[in-house]
């Protein structure tokens, strides 16, 4: 990305948060709110305030367990969990009076506050995933996978604790840090006894991706490890069967392990540390916060309902986090700081709020507006609705609290295993409160992902439930599901059946097969005691997998069960290999087929003689499982990657051929437009076979580049999704040391041979200009530095008509005497063609991509393919003024000025309502929105979401009296939930009846025989205020209103 695009993406952020804003209202609309965009909490609140305020995050990995020390108290981070995780937070010994605020570098993740005896304790789970929006969060890695430096403010005090691995050690287990030569580089040892089992472990995050290292402890060498392509090093060595990495016989107990050390192969250190003096390194710099506070937000009768929380830091970037709850439903609602609008967002469906404003905007947080006041100096924070203030607050001044109800009865029991073949177990409790509501809840976990089981109670049959992807099934029941103690925070609260009640009756509960085989059980009465117990092993054995391919830190178990009953299993689990690749078990010589390791390169097979749910068939060639002795792991090429041996574990296995030879350079950038960097090495076999390897990042996703290698060109190789490009050379590719899982090896051409004699390699583009060189020789010394700008100057591009197309325009002047033009123009008509006029010269028609963005680089001296020839005629770029894109027709789209910048001013407003029917329960929703730039309406739309929908039946809408078309399914709700979109974002445009679109009032939904099933009014909500309802419908934007 060049520095126009850097730039252009910043200022047209504000502008896209106007369309973020209306793709977050239908989503909260259509309940995906929820689930689609806020993080969920799950645990144990203390606060109800606390909030999660998730915007930006890191590349990097995250510690996995942290200990942060404030002055009074400490809090303990815990990342886990599979698909999604968790960041699980334990607190004790807080200021009962403060608030405190949980960061990422500089990113606000959450707010909360200790209860009276200074405890806490929550779990927070990620579940952004915003395709086609502003951010896609993680590209689906782990929730704290992509956290770094996390640290806790005391919002009252300002002071800070950073987060480090806990320190203490024993004689049992022991967590240092490690500190790195670089500072954006750092990790953490680890190591463990438990009794005869011992594990070291090394982490590293902040690395140079794919380079070799060794890991030391105490002077003496455990290992090789390797980066992976993210910068993160995992490296375990232990005597437990499956560890990666034997521990060395002179290392003794790794409970007395010192000094830790990961070096290079020419021995450079890269981390280091020690467990009897931990080092610190001191962290420091411009994101140090160096001011925070907090004002609580008050609702109705001053009662608390939120809080404003802020953070200053050295580099003069503010964030302010505004979480709240309580307030209108599904309702746009507006954040004043001292009387200043900051910005709008919209409440979820059950009326809770969060939003994030930043000086330095990233992924979903909004801009401050250029008046905001200093964040020290604020004393109001009010929050609107409409033209009605729901929630306000005052610096120093605090809310009331209503302690939420207690219970005055409960009782816990756990669910145990009935299946043998499963691990599934979990627990179940019920709750009676001194308001007279009762709670259930079940919760089970360990069962197969997203496999579907019923719940049954005393015989009653409660429904289906399907379990998440990471095999869990967690249930809350209530008399009361509105009510204010309705167990975990994020977890949906269904409706207690009276077949069940009172709940302090109910003794037996089980979760049960479609077919009706139970897997869990469990008695209030008996406990687990009338569970009949499952069959118990008679005989079993365990091996090994151990690695046959050197370029693989792959590894794994194997293992078999003869159980009481007579049946027989068998097991094979495999961690390390290449992500989603595909390898065949070969057990005796039995082809038992073709497997897919997970994303996270995982492995885990189960095979039964007496299959269930989806546990494989063992097949009978392999039977009597006693009888096994191989177990093997190839690749589709036929190359092992693990294997082992029931009589003689990994003895036979043959040692892969070693390196004897080596070298590796780094690979710097050479284009000053790109950002891109890599490594490339050899190595020589002690089998006289040789490997070469390129590994380049940053470059754009799916672009084209040539490999040349001492002037010879290897070919053209496309870059991956994520821009990175990775080869790998082989004279054997199929040889045991070929091979790295999940990368194709390629045949080592011969003119690069021998590798050792290589120097000069480069990745160029189709028409010859580098993007990276190295040298081995050289390193990157003889590689001359990209010229440098000596001046430059950018500027808006503003609509010239009534449309949402805008952009942004700049030139550069460059140290070498190249002159470089660049324009950007978005939304436009896709795969048209636009006029570009500079100060009355014709550039020429160029065509906007599919999305509608127009990209145009024009230089004096083109480098890269699609950067264009700048004309003579608009040289020297310093002198340009005016700038205009142009259509096909001659028609100005968007102009703007270097001497007298344009600028713009978008505002939007909307309002919601509830649509009831006529015993007042709320069976859909309505919202209109308009956006203006500049004064001028140029955006306006209007969606009506119904879900108490009749089977086979049809709808259609009426607004004011007036018929506005048929309401069709949506998605993957089809037949469930019905919408009418109209407007720039429907499948319509709005009918000039209903303009002003914000004069609108009486919203009818109507079905195929023309009757009334819903209504609202937007002056009169339904429930509450509306006759037709009785106060239990939703009420929409308090206050009315109002079409001016």
């Amino acid at each position: 990305m060049n520095q126009i695009e850097r730039r252009f993406e910043m200022k047209t952020r504000n502008r896209t948060i106007l369309n973020v804003i209306v793709f977050l209202t239908i989503m909260a609309l259509t309940g995906q709110a929820g689930a689609g965009i806020q993080p969920r909490l799950e645990g144990s609140l203390s606060q109800p305030d606390a909030m999660v305020v998730t915007t930006r995050t890191s590349t990097t990995v995250a510690i996995e367990r942290a200990v942060v020390h404030l002055e009074s108290g400490a809090l303990r981070l815990v990342q886990g969990g599979s698909e999604g995780g968790f960041l699980q937070i334990e607190a004790v010994g807080l200021n009962p009076e403060s608030r405190y605020m949980v960061l990422t570098e500089q990113t606000p993740i959450y707010a909360f506050s200790g209860d009276s005896n200074g405890r806490y304790s929550a779990r927070i789970t990620d579940r952004i995933q915003i395709e086609g929006s502003v951010m896609v969060r993680h590209s689906g890695k782990p929730f704290a996978f992509g956290l770094t430096r996390l640290q806790v403010i005391d919002l009252d005090s300002g002071l800070v604790g950073i987060a480090g691995p806990e320190h203490s050690k024993t004689d049992q287990a022991g967590t240092t840090p490690l500190c790195g030569n670089d500072p954006q580089s750092s990790g953490q040892a680890t190591a463990t006894v438990q009794g005869d089992f011992q594990m070291f472990t090394v982490e590293g995050w902040g690395l140079a991706p794919l380079t070799e290292l060794t890991v030391i402890a105490d002077g003496i060498p455990i290992g090789p490890a390797v980066v992976d392509d993210r910068g993160y090093l995992l490296f375990v060595a232990g005597n437990a069967p499956g560890t990666g990495v034997p521990l060395p016989p002179e290392l003794g107990s790794v409970a007395d392990i010192d000094e830790v050390l990961v070096v290079t192969p020419d021995q450079a250190p890269i981390l280091f540390g020690s467990f009897d003096n931990p080092c610190d390194d001191g962290g420091g710099g411009g994101d140090d916060p160096v001011d925070s506070g907090s004002i609580s937000i008050c609702g109705d009768a001053n009662m608390m309902i939120g809080s404003m929380d802020w953070v200053v830091f050295a580099d003069g970037l503010q964030v302010a986090a505004i979480s709240a709850f309580e307030l209108p439903s599904n309702a746009m609602i507006g954040v004043a700081f001292d009387a200043t609008l900051m910005g709008s967002a919209p409440a979820g469906p059950r009326g809770d709020f969060f939003v994030t404003f930043s000086s330095d905007p990233f992924g979903g947080e909004l801009p401050f507006p250029p008046n905001t006041p200093p964040l020290d100096q604020v004393q109001t924070v009010d929050l609107t609705a409409g033209d009605v203030i729901v929630g306000s607050g005052t610096f120093g001044e605090d809310c009331e609290w209503i302690d939420p109800p207690e219970p005055v009865d409960e009782d816990f029991t756990n669910l145990c295993p009935v299946d043998p073949e499963s691990f599934a177990a979990g627990e179940t409790g019920w709750l009676t409160w001194d308001d007279g509501s009762e709670d259930f809840f079940v919760g089970v976990y360990e069962l197969q992902p997203s496999s579907t089981w019923t719940l049954i109670v005393d015989g009653h049959n409660l429904g289906a439930f399907t379990a998440s992807n990471w095999g869990e099934i967690n249930l809350w029941f209530s008399s009361n599901p509105n009510g204010g103690h309705d167990g975990n925070p994020g977890m949906e609260v269904l409706p207690l059946p009276d077949e069940i009640r009172p709940v302090s009756s109910i003794d037996s509960v089980s979760l049960v097969s479609p077919d009706g085989a139970p897997i869990v059980a469990g008695s209030f009465v008996d406990g687990c005691d009338d569970i009949p117990e499952p069959p118990m092993p008679v005989e079993e054995s365990y091996t090994d997998l151990c690695p046959v391919n050197p370029g693989t830190s792959a590894s794994g178990m194997t293992g078999w069960t003869v159980w009481g009953d007579g049946t027989e299993t068998f097991f094979v689990d495999v961690f390390g290999l290449g992500p989603n690749s595909t390898l065949n078990l070969i057990v005796d010589g039995h082809d038992l087929g073709a497997f897919t390791a997970s994303d996270w390169g995982d492995l885990n097979l189960y095979f039964s003689s007496n299959p269930g749910g989806d546990v494989l068939y063992l097949p009978v060639e392999i039977q009597p499982v006693s009888s096994i002795d191989s177990v093997s792991l190839f690749s589709p090429d036929g190359a092992p990657i693990v294997a082992g041996s029931f009589v003689d574990g990994c003895d036979d296995i043959p040692d892969p051929p070693m390196p004897v030879d080596e070298g590796y350079t780094n690979l710097c950038p050479v284009n000053p437009n790109s950002f891109a960097t890599g490594q490339t090495g050899w190595i020589v076999w002690e089998d006289g076979s040789e490997d070469f390897f390129v590994g380049v990042f940053e470059l754009e996703p799916f672009s084209t580049w040539n490999l040349i290698v001492d002037g010879h060109d290897l070919g053209a190789f496309t870059t991956s999704d994520w821009g990175g490009i990775q080869l790998w050379f082989s004279s054997d590719p199929t040889g045991a040391h070929g091979n790295r899982p999940g990368m194709d090896v390629l045949e080592l051409p011969d003119e690069i041979r021998p590798v050792s004699s290589i120097d000069l390699v480069s990745l160029v583009s189709p028409d010859g200009a580098p993007i990276v060189a190295g040298s081995f020789v050289d390193g990157c010394d003889d590689i001359p530095e990209p010229p440098m700008p000596i001046d430059e100057d950018f500027t808006d591009l503003c609509p010239a008509i009534e449309g949402l197309a805008a952009g942004n325009v700049g030139w550069i002047m460059w140290e070498d005497g190249t002159e470089q033009l660049m324009v950007t123009a978005f939304p436009l008509e896709p795969n048209a063609a636009y006029q570009i006029i500079v100060d009355g010269f014709d550039l020429g028609f160029f065509e906007a991509f599919e999305d509608g963005s127009l990209w145009v680089d024009l230089s004096s001296n083109p480098t890269f393919d699609g950067q264009f020839q700048l004309p003579e005629g608009v040289q020297p770029v310093s002198n340009i003024d005016v700038v205009e894109i142009r259509d096909a027709q001659g028609a100005t789209i968007v102009t703007g000025s270097f001497s007298e910048p344009c600028s713009m001013e978008w505002i939007f407003e909307s309002d919601a309502t509830g649509l009831c029917d006529g015993a007042g329960l709320h069976g859909g929703d309505s919202l209109w929105w308009i956006g203006t730039l500049n004064g001028t309406v140029i955006e306006e739309s209007l969606a009506v979401i119904f879900w108490a929908v009749e089977d086979g039946m049809t709808y259609s809408v009426e607004v004011d009296g007036f018929n506005v078309g048929e309401m069709i399914p949506l998605g993957r709700w089809d037949g469930l939930v019905f919408v009418l979109n109209l407007g720039d974002y429907g499948d319509a445009p709005i009918p000039d009846e209903l303009r002003p679109i914000s004069g609108i009032d009486v919203i009818q939904i109507l079905d195929g025989n023309g009757q009334i099933v819903v209504s609202g009014s937007y002056e009169n909500p339904c429930g509450g205020d509306n006759p037709a309802g009785d106060g239990d419908g939703p009420k929409g934007l308090a206050g009315g209103h109002s079409a001016d």
